[in-house]
């Protein structure tokens, strides 16, 4: 029997809560005390955040996405990208008739047919995870390139004091980074530190799939 890799599209819907940095404490780490910088230390933290975020798989602060499926897997459970999760606010596809319908009992309100999993509360925790509940199976979609939508809630938490100290030093070094560079890079002010790439390799494998979704061909 052979089987088949499903596509899967991962959509950011909202950031919910604020920066990953706090700004007064970002500024004085860099020696900044002049307020004509704060818009600049401000971008700097936007962009140091999305940098960590695209190099290790995770997210920060609290946000709201889609995991997008073309279709239901094999398997009773579904990873979610993205770590730490939070919460799975609902499991959407498209049924025959091309209607995007939650997947539960239909009564109102309405009993969802899975539950899920939340990421460990550790700084490196693992993907969390939707599956079936007992005596259920995944329904049958229409076939089209996305027909399963999960909306869920991912992140370390609102603020940037959710944010684990090991990840704000990193993004506090991505800011400073960032402030040399007003000054030209030279030998002795390399832009890469080794202590930070092995802190981002370190939460960048701990957020890798364990579980790849599959269909019969």
């Amino acid at each position: 029997m052979r089987y088949g890799l499903i596509e899967t599209f991962d959509e950011l819907v909202t950031v919910v809560g604020d920066t990953p940095l706090d700004l007064t404490e970002t500024k004085l780490a860099i020696r900044s005390h002049t307020s004509a910088d704060d818009s600049l230390v401000s971008s700097w933290i936007t962009a140091s955040g999305e940098d960590f975020q695209e190099e290790t798989g995770r997210q920060l602060i609290t946000a709201r996405r889609y995991f997008w499926l073309e279709c239901f897997p094999l398997a009773r459970k579904i990873e979610l990208p993205r770590p730490p999760l939070q919460e799975v606010e609902a499991v959407e596809y498209y049924n025959s008739d091309g209607t995007l319908v939650s997947f539960g009992d239909g009564a109102s309100p309405e009993v969802p047919s899975w539950i899920y999993t939340a990421s460990p509360t550790d700084p490196h925790g693992r993907r969390g995870f939707v599956e079936l509940k007992d005596g259920f199976n995944w329904p049958a979609t229409q076939v089209r390139a996305l027909a399963v939508r999960i909306q869920y809630l991912c992140g370390y938490g609102n603020a940037h004091t959710d944010i684990p100290d090991l990840i704000k030093s990193v993004l506090r070094a991505k800011v400073s980074d960032r402030n040399r560079l007003r000054g030209g890079i030279t030998e002795t002010q390399p832009y890469a530190v080794e202590s930070q790439s092995r802190v981002i390799q370190a939460f960048k494998y701990s957020a890798l799939p364990s579980l790849v979704p599959r269909r019969y061909l």
